[in-house]
């Protein structure tokens, strides 16, 4: 019996079905694990100005006025290796003697990976962390992983550009690329306030001390984007 032909919205709704192990197309929301209704978010809104959000981050913790633990998104100026985000808390930073914020007690939820492809759609992953700290550095793999995996689920029916920007993307994330744009921690106010002064973070969003895991939304700005939402696609894929 013949094949069926798939229609061609298939690869976006195989992708898109991928999303729910972690994998977040871009300007979509990537919600932690379990999520329930609630007001509450992190990030900005598609079509916010991202000036308009580090300036509505600051004011975050400005309201931060005890020792309470909190969810916070902390937004990257320019995308970091996870090696490098690693070290912030394990007391190894290499930038330790101009601005290592105090990180110990600082919990990691969650990283975001963005490959850095000009001009080219590609998708925001959101990969778990686990307690300790050093898993940090493994991350990428963990999101190649799942690069890889959404080609496979795809199959035949992805498009060549579509196929091309995952092999790419999977290759850079599991060599460790300049690929991590934000983290998800939870912290105590003046801890995040030195994240916030550490001139590789371009923005630290708190929620309230009662904001409980799981029933918050986050959409973690790109750096260098100056308004929240879908990028452009039409560039050319790099050869390698």
């Amino acid at each position: 019996m013949a094949r069926p032909s798939l229609p061609d919205w298939w690869p976006a709704a195989a992708f898109g079905a991928f999303a729910v192990a972690g994998v977040v197309w871009l300007g979509a929301i990537a919600p932690p694990p379990t999520m329930l209704p609630s007001d509450d978010r992190l990030g900005p809104t598609d079509g916010m100005s991202i000036d308009t959000y580090v300036a509505d981050a600051a004011s975050s913790l400005d309201r931060v006025t005890d020792d309470a633990p909190r969810w916070a998104l902390v937004s990257l100026r320019e995308p970091l290796p996870a090696g490098e985000i690693a070290t912030w808390f394990e007391g190894i930073d290499t930038l330790a003697a101009t601005a290592s914020p105090p990180t110990e007690g600082v919990r990691v939820s969650q990283v975001y990976f963005r490959v850095p492809f000009d001009r080219v759609s590609v998708p925001i992953l959101a990969v778990d962390v686990p307690a300790d700290p050093r898993t940090i550095a493994t991350t990428p793999i963990t999101a190649a992983s799942r690069w890889a995996g959404a080609v496979q689920w795809a199959g035949s029916a992805a498009t060549e550009r579509t196929t091309r920007t995952y092999e790419l993307g999977r290759d850079r994330l599991a060599a460790d690329c300049a690929c991590v744009i934000a983290l998800t921690v939870r912290a105590e106010g003046d801890q995040l306030r030195a994240l916030a002064a550490d001139p590789r973070v371009r923005a630290v969003e708190a929620l309230a001390a009662d904001a409980v895991y799981g029933r918050f939304a986050v959409s973690a700005p790109i750096p260098g984007q100056q308004v929240a939402g879908p990028l452009p696609d039409d560039g050319p894929l790099p050869a390698e």
